[in-house]
């Protein structure tokens, strides 16, 4: 199995997308970090349909593998999954920006209707972009399938550095 890692939209991400990369390696066969062209250019924002174009050719020798999503990134992959761009076997998203998606108007509650897959969402309890209380409110409405997991992780930032945890929860989506 593969894993392909998309991070959030502030370019510090990259860093941090890299460790959790390393963090996982061990669990998969091949990991494939995909970097926003914002980030290079020093955009303010991502351009959704862009790096979905983007990340179409460089998955393209994926065949079974698993995403791991931060923030805006779990955007894009709910957006690529609605589109059939992405096909992931299973998701594992933390830190779910419900601010960031109100503020743009991005369709996630329509996206998520195509999220059938084995999917764990993490949350810190006080994340400022979406705490966990209003991400459990937003998925109960808005995600009817059986097959999702949500968890509360200790925290009050958007950061989430606990790379072991990441590591266990990666691990019980491919065992």
């Amino acid at each position: 199995m593969d894993l392909l890692l998309l991070g959030g939209v502030s370019p510090h991400n990259k860093d941090w997308l890299y460790q959790v990369k390393d963090a996982l390696a061990p669990l998969f066969s091949r990991c494939v970090v995909h970097e926003y062209a914002h980030w290079a250019s020093a955009a303010p924002q991502i351009d959704l349909d862009h790096e979905l174009g983007a990340i179409r050719s460089q998955i393209h020798d994926l065949k079974n593998y698993v995403i791991f999503a931060k923030s805006a990134g779990v955007v894009l992959s709910l957006k690529g999954i609605a589109a059939d761009v992405l096909r992931p076997e299973a998701c594992l998203f933390v830190g779910t920006p419900l601010r960031y998606i109100h503020e743009h108007g991005h369709q996630t509650d329509v996206w998520l209707k195509d999220l059938t897959m084995p999917t764990i969402f993490a949350q810190n309890a006080h994340d400022p972009s979406g705490a966990y209380r209003e991400v459990e409110h937003y998925l109960r409405e808005h995600l009817h399938s059986p097959r999702h997991q949500l968890l509360e992780l200790p925290g009050d930032t958007h950061d989430y550095t606990d790379l072991a945890k990441l590591q266990q929860l990666a691990g019980s989506l491919i065992s």
